[in-house]
């Protein structure tokens, strides 16, 4: 969408231009969205209108940084088609750095999955080979105490390497 706005823009289109060949260039959901967008400008709402409306609808944190740089242009002037060859390179910048990080942390997330499930695991098997054996976790109340113990410090435990697994880029 912003290489196909930045494009229009440098090849002399107005704004407007730029929006409906966009509108017909680009596939679903951009095409609904924008023809949407073309519609309300048509009827006489306002640009800042039309983008917030537009912001609101996709609801994502990329695309609120095009609908605040359109609004800036439009206000201060400026090479917008710049503008949005830059955003464009920013956006694709931040999912390559999520693929890393999300790389980078599976370790860390693999981990927490397997030391949360070892505990149940082990129970598990300790059941199997002697049920007798666990019988007093589940019978006594000093061993309910201790499982219900063990089940909260095994949440928190979880919950805290989930933490540290989830870099925001």
């Amino acid at each position: 969408l912003l290489q196909t706005l930045a494009g229009g823009l440098r090849a002399g289109q107005t704004f407007m231009q730029t929006l409906d060949s966009a509108a017909d260039e680009l596939g679903e959901p951009f095409r609904t969205e924008l023809l949407r967008t073309l519609r309300e400008l048509e009827l006489g709402v306002s640009l800042e209108e039309a983008f917030e409306s537009l912001r609101a609808r996709i609801d994502d944190e990329d695309f609120d940084l095009v609908v605040d740089a359109v609004l800036i242009q439009r206000r201060i002037g400026g090479n917008l088609a710049e503008v949005l060859t830059n955003i464009s390179h920013t956006i694709r910048e931040r999912i390559r750095i999520r693929g890393e990080v999300n790389a980078l942390t599976g370790q860390a997330r693999m981990s927490g999955w397997v030391l949360g499930l070892l505990p149940v695991g082990t129970g598990f098997l300790l059941y199997l080979s002697d049920p007798d054996y666990l019988t007093p976790m589940f019978s006594h109340p000093l061993g309910i105490a201790a499982m219900v113990g063990a089940g909260i410090s095994e949440f928190i435990g979880m919950m805290i390497i989930r933490k540290i697994a989830d870099v925001k880029v």
